[in-house]
């Protein structure tokens, strides 16, 4: 039996990364999919809340499309509570946080040799990789 021990990471940002669009079963292979949220990830990762969602061109590591939600509660170590009213309707990751994620994703898809699900938290501006695991194709 094997026991891993995983440091709690506050985070400000948690979410999925996909190196393949899993909505787009055939022709999703150009494309990243990132969902994020404020706080924790497993109100996302659960279905509980959506988070702002980033459809990223793969070959130009470029934005094709964001879609910035309402947050209105986030997932904290402390519990759950209401996002300030300030950043309800701000987007949860900056350009810069992008392009890191999407490097990753680069990174992680060729060392694995296929399309990856990716957790991730970001705390101080820092990007930590959570878990990394092959996608589940749906429908098969």
């Amino acid at each position: 039996m094997a026991i891993i021990v995983q440091e709690m990471i506050n985070a400000k940002v948690s979410g999925v990364l996909f190196t393949r669009n899993p909505l787009k079963r055939d022709t999703g292979e150009d494309e990243f999919v990132i969902n994020a949220t404020f706080g924790l990830g497993e109100p996302l990762v659960s279905g509980r809340v959506s988070g702002d969602t980033f459809i990223i061109d793969k070959e130009k590591s470029s934005i094709k499309e964001s879609i910035i939600t309402q947050k209105d509660t986030m997932l904290t170590k402390d519990g759950e509570m209401d996002v300030p009213e300030s950043i309800k309707s701000v987007s949860t990751l900056n350009n810069f946080q992008i392009s890191q994620l999407i490097q990753i994703g680069k990174e992680l898809e060729e060392l694995f040799g296929a399309p990856q699900d990716i957790e991730f938290a970001i705390t101080h501006d820092k990007i930590w990789v959570l878990q990394s695991r092959p996608i589940t194709k749906s429908g098969s």
